[in-house]
């Protein structure tokens, strides 16, 4: 405040100072005064007090200035407008308005009376902004006795709230496509600058104008184009549970997605409009496995983002697992699948388990338990495999016994014979037809075991000289079936089951045929031998010591041997008849060639007079392998 009083001070005396010496030549001319004294006193002293207004005052606030040119004007009355201040106009050329704008103040420059006698219509180009540190000079005001209109065509046009300006001002609300015209018209050679103020809205949209800019030229302007698109947004969501292949999701009824397998989102790949509908539904629900695929949340009106909200959850289907039973007979058959669901059975007909599985699970049906009271085994055909898209009923029990095959000869089983264990056999009754076999001689006769396979009983073969012997039977064509185990053998060529007549030995005649061990004991091959005509027939198989399903197929040219279900070895030969029947079958050695006892324990011994086809063998060989639970047999056709 002491400052400011002395520098009030000092500038008031050296004002009276300057205003007595005034009159001196010296400092007239040194001001450059002119003869006006009264102007040039003036001027001076403003000048000199200009100079320490600064000192007076503090640095002044910097402002700037508004104007620009006009061109054309011949007629009078022509008043611009800047804000709140008017400024006459009388001719072309430069104008400026006298109040300065400091930095951020706005400006808006029009023409607020248009000049009269000529009637004239002044344009302005450039005539709105914001002071930003520089003054504002290239404002154009163009006036010309013509005036044109500006227009054009708007397109597309779906929402509310569209508004267009010309040069920045002249607001026009379009409503509806068509074509459109400022109300304010333009000078000849005025500039025109269309833009869009306000976008629509319901739904939202874009507008974009084309041959928006240009000058006037003698004609109206109405190519400008306003083309509106209205803003599209995906649809989208998330997926819980697809474990199958297949799955199509269509939205709006013609937008279809195919969807992975395992995928946890999707998105559409055609976006949506604003303001439309969308609605997202499964098209084709998932097979491989087979699910059910719902959908939450699917359908809507589109509003301004991007959908992502709906939901698919697809489950897998659950399907029974069931099938037929044929044959049946005794009591206490129980089926089971995958080892836990039982389904007892009482007798032929459909059959289905309580406990349905998804789609694609693996399914095995096996029989748990056998019927008793009866000769028959049950075996499943096509039993196991995985679910596909529906029920499983194809799944087949037969109950068989090999009388129902026709041809046979002989059937000895173990299971038959009234024994206790240990028990010496003395004969072995077949259960078919009456070709027993039998020994009189305590010390040739072999013994029962009652815990031989799978809890079913056997009858035991030394090696040294045990054997049991019945009537032969016509054996030109046939079909062995031998459940036994089957040991490493000390000499060649031991007997397992052999046919001889009454003269001559067993496979060195027309008229019969051994089974031995291969005549070498570093190797365990049951073999069957024959003479047919002077030719040898030999067919070996190939397994190890232990339990096993043997098959000898014979006739019509060829034969075959069967190790658990798999052939082992193939031979051809010249068809003959036999000329006699032989006249004995032995088991467990070959007495007609001087002993050769083969130690052998024997489950069933099943015989036909013919060379069974591949699929009645087949059946006999699951009745074996269901009757003695003999999992290792590999038969095809059953489980």
């Amino acid at each position: 405040m002491r400052y400011n009083l002395f520098i009030k001070t000092l500038l008031f005396n050296l004002l009276l100072t300057l205003s007595s010496c005034w009159a001196n030549p010296f400092w007239q001319k040194y001001l450059n005064v002119g003869k006006d004294k009264k102007d040039n006193s003036t001027f001076a002293l403003g000048g000199i007090l200009s100079l320490f207004a600064p000192i007076a005052q503090g640095t002044p606030e910097t402002l700037y200035s508004v104007g620009g040119s006009i061109s054309g004007l011949s007629g009078s009355g022509l008043k611009l407008k800047n804000n709140a201040e008017e400024l006459a106009i009388s001719t072309s050329g430069n104008f400026l308005f006298s109040d300065s704008l400091r930095t951020g103040t706005t400006y808006s420059v029009s023409v607020s009376t248009q000049p009269s006698n000529p009637t004239q219509v002044c344009s302005v180009t450039n005539g709105n902004g914001t002071i930003v540190d520089k003054n504002i000079l290239d404002i154009s005001v163009v006036c010309s006795i013509n005036s044109f209109t500006i227009g054009g065509l708007v397109s597309g046009l779906l929402g509310t709230g569209l508004v267009l300006q010309n040069n920045l001002a002249d607001d026009l609300t379009i409503n509806a496509d068509g074509n459109f015209v400022f109300p304010q018209v333009i000078a000849n050679a005025g500039s025109y600058s269309v833009s869009v103020l306000a976008n629509p809205v319901s739904p939202t949209q874009v507008c974009s104008p084309s041959n928006q800019v240009g000058t006037v030229a003698g004609a109206n302007v109405e190519n400008v184009s306003i083309i509106c698109s209205t803003n599209s947004y995906t649809i989208s969501g998330s997926i819980t549970g697809l474990a199958g292949s297949g799955l199509v999701l269509r939205n709006n009824s013609g937008d279809d997605l195919s969807i992975s397998n395992g995928a946890t989102s999707f998105l559409f790949s055609t976006s949506v409009a604003d303001g439309q509908t969308y609605s997202v539904t499964v098209a084709t629900q998932p097979t491989s496995l087979s699910q059910s695929c719902s959908v939450t949340s699917g359908s809507g009106t589109v509003s301004g983002s991007n959908i992502t909200g709906i939901s698919i959850n697809c489950t897998t289907q659950s399907f029974a697992v069931g099938g037929s039973v044929t044959g049946f007979a005794g009591t206490g058959l129980v089926l089971q699948n995958n080892g836990s669901n039982n389904l007892p059975i009482s007798t032929d007909g459909s059959f289905t388990f309580s406990t349905s599985l998804i789609d694609g699970s693996a399914y095995s049906v096996t029989v748990s338990s056998q019927p008793t009271g009866t000769s028959k085994a049950c075996s499943v055909f096509q039993g196991s495999g995985n679910l596909s898209n529906g029920n499983v009923t194809n799944v087949s029990v037969t109950c068989l016994e090999p009388t129902e095959i026709s041809q046979l000869e002989l059937w000895l089983k173990a299971d038959a014979l009234p024994l206790s264990n240990g028990a010496s056999v003395s004969a072995w009754n077949s259960s078919f037809g009456s070709f027993d076999a039998t020994q009189g001689t305590g010390a040739n006769q072999p013994t029962f075991n009652t815990g031989f396979i799978n809890g079913l009983p056997g009858v035991s073969f030394d090696g040294i000289n045990d054997y049991l012997q019945g009537p032969g039977f016509t054996v030109s064509n046939n079909t062995i079936f031998i459940v036994g185990a089957f040991y490493q053998q000390t000499a060649g060529n031991n007997g397992i089951f052999s046919f001889f007549p009454a003269s001559g030995n067993d496979f060195n005649n027309n008229d019969g045929f051994a089974i031995t061990y291969k005549d070498n004991s570093a190797t365990l091959k049951p073999k069957y031998e024959r003479q047919v005509g002077t030719d040898v027939f030999l067919l070996e198989s190939n397994t190890t010591a232990g339990v096993h399903l043997l098959s000898f197929n014979f006739g019509s040219g060829t034969g075959n041997i069967y190790v658990d279900g798999n052939v082992t070895f193939s031979d051809t030969f010249s068809p003959i008849s036999p000329s006699v029947m032989p006249s004995t079958y032995v088991i467990g050695a070959r007495p007609a060639v001087g002993g050769f006892y083969g130690r052998t324990d024997f489950a069933e011994i099943i015989i036909y007079s013919s060379k069974l086809s591949n699929a009645d063998r087949e059946k006999v060989e699951c009745y074996l392998k269901a009757k003695y639970n003999l999992t290792f047999v590999s038969n095809a056709s059953c489980s």
